[in-house]
Order: C-alpha cells, then structure tokens, then sequence
C-alpha cells in the first residue's frame, strides 16, 4: 500500500539464496518519472529502493525495464552537375534530398522525414593576374540546407562549427544559409595572397560573419607565412568576438633557418556589456631555429 492508500507491486532486494526472486533492470528515467531511486552499490551489484509517491506525484527518477533502440532508417541521395564557363571559370551545383525515420514502427510525425539541400559554387583558376607569374584564384558558393535535412557522414572540417562558436544540439534543427566569397593571387604555396568572408544565418542559434585573410611571400632568403581570421557571430542573447592570428618569418640562407612567431587568439562571449565566457586568450612571441628545405635533418628548436 502507498502512501495514496493505493496497492502497489514492487520489487524489494532480498538476501535469501533459497527465495524465489526476480533479477529486474532499472533504467533511470527523469525524476519524477519513476518511483525508484538508486540506493547502494555492492560487489553484486547496484540496488535500487521504492519509493512511494506523494499526492500523485512520483518521487523517482529509475523505472524496472531497458530501453530498446528503436529501428530507423537513414536514406540519402545526391545529384550533381559540373559545367564549364570558359577557360578558368567552371561551376559546380548539388542537389542532396534525405530521409530521416527515428522509428518505423510508428507513422508519427513522418511529414517531416524528407528533407532538402542545395549547393553551388562558381570557380576561377589559371587566369594571369596582374602581376607577373601570379594567376587568380577564387570561388564563390551558396548552401542551403533545409530545416529537417540530416546528414550521414561527416563531410565539413571538424573545428567547422567551434570557428563560428557553437556547438550543435542533436535535437536542434534550423535551416543553414551559407554564402562564401574568396579571392587572391598565387604564385605556388610559398606565394599567395588571398582573402574571403563567409555569412552564416542559422535561426537565432548563428547570424554572423567571418573574414579571412593568408599571405604567404618569399623575398630573397626570407620567407613569410601568415594566416589571420576574424569572427563577429550574434547568438540568442549573446554575441562573439574572435580574433586569430599567427605570423612567421625565417631566414633561409642556410641550412640551418632562424625564426620569429607571433600568434595571437583572442575570444570572447558577451552578454550585454559583459563578457561572460572565453575559449582562447593569449599573444605569445616564440623565437626559433628549424631545418630548411634543402637539409637532410628534421628538427626545430624554438623558446616561447
């Protein structure tokens, strides 16, 4: 009997080998949800206690029982096209349609499973710049991913969305808007100068920019690489500031190249006028001394 007046079955732990006994699972299932708590843990095992509920209303958060995963179904199909626009330019455009069904024993909210994305790039390369033995280099894109569209596998980089300070909710679907622009010139990798900006909207969980910049140089014996990135991201009831950049200069004369770094990462959440949270915030200078090229050794040698 409960302490509603109302009769109950309930298992209780028994010590009594020669007793006839139950070996019941508890799954923990909110509290409030359950009328079970756990209690003690021993070398048999964890042991769980009853307890009664209270006006109605359940004090526990353990149920007997086991979750069983329900059996779903994940389709996803792609159509693309690439053209070419002239010499240097071509354009590249996908359509991907997905089907997402968490359970197919039951028809709920099946209108939703089918779900849309739509992506299209226009692409130079080659084309003489105005400088002499650098070509343009640049692309322009657009994705569009519908509000319900689910993805397999992982296709972006794994730092995609910590770059626009988020993190993404399993259970949290919003429609992605994604326009990106890059532009530069480009020797080879040792030279090349580039800019881009990327405008993200993602409900209210991402409305935000974010520019880049590289410009890596060779002059005589020194060498210049440099990468720079800047965030500016409002979310929900806070806003971000991101700034990264990282500079290294060497002398490469020898076969032996001494070096100077300068990186800095500077991040930062502010609520109002407050700054609430931050992943990174340093500047740090680092002088070092590393292989060229040409030598037959690996190695670096640097003080920070």
């Amino acid at each position: 009997m409960n302490n509603d007046g109302n009769s109950q079955t309930i298992f209780v732990y028994e010590t009594d080998p020669n007793a006839e006994l139950f070996a019941p699972t508890f799954s923990e299932v909110g509290f409030g949800n359950g009328d079970y708590v756990f209690s003690e843990s021993t070398a048999n095992g964890r042991i769980y206690e009853w307890i009664s509920p209270q006006n109605g209303t359940r004090q526990g958060n353990y149920e007997p029982g086991a979750f069983i995963p329900l059996p779903n179904s994940r389709l996803l199909m792609t159509v693309g096209a690439e053209g070419v626009l002239s010499t240097f330019e071509s354009v590249k455009s996908e359509i991907s349609i997905s089907s997402t069904d968490r359970n197919l024993y039951s028809n709920l909210d099946d209108d939703d499973n089918v779900s849309r994305a739509y992506f299209t790039t226009i692409q130079t390369s080659g084309r003489p710049s105005f400088i002499n033995g650098y070509q343009w280099i640049g692309n322009v894109s657009m994705e569009y991913d519908e509000r319900n569209f689910s993805f397999i596998d992982r296709y972006r980089p794994i730092l995609f969305d910590r770059d626009w300070n988020y993190v993404a909710s399993e259970d949290e679907q919003s429609a992605d808007l994604i326009l990106f622009m890059r532009a530069g010139i480009e020797k080879d990798p040792n030279n090349i100068v580039t800019v881009s900006t990327n405008r993200r909207k993602r409900a209210s969980f991402i409305d935000g920019w974010q520019y880049g910049a590289t410009a890596n140089q060779e002059v005589a014996d020194f060498r210049l690489t440099s990468n720079h990135f800047i965030l500016q991201n409002d979310q929900l009831d806070q806003s971000t500031k991101w700034i990264r950049s990282k500079s290294d200069i060497s002398y490469r004369r020898w076969k032996v190249a001494p070096g100077y770094v300068y990186e800095m990462d500077e991040n930062e959440v502010q609520r109002g006028d407050s700054v609430v949270n931050t992943l990174m915030h340093f500047k740090a200078h680092e002088v070092y001394i590393a292989n060229t090229d040409s030598s037959n050794s690996n190695f670096r040698v640097g003080y920070q």
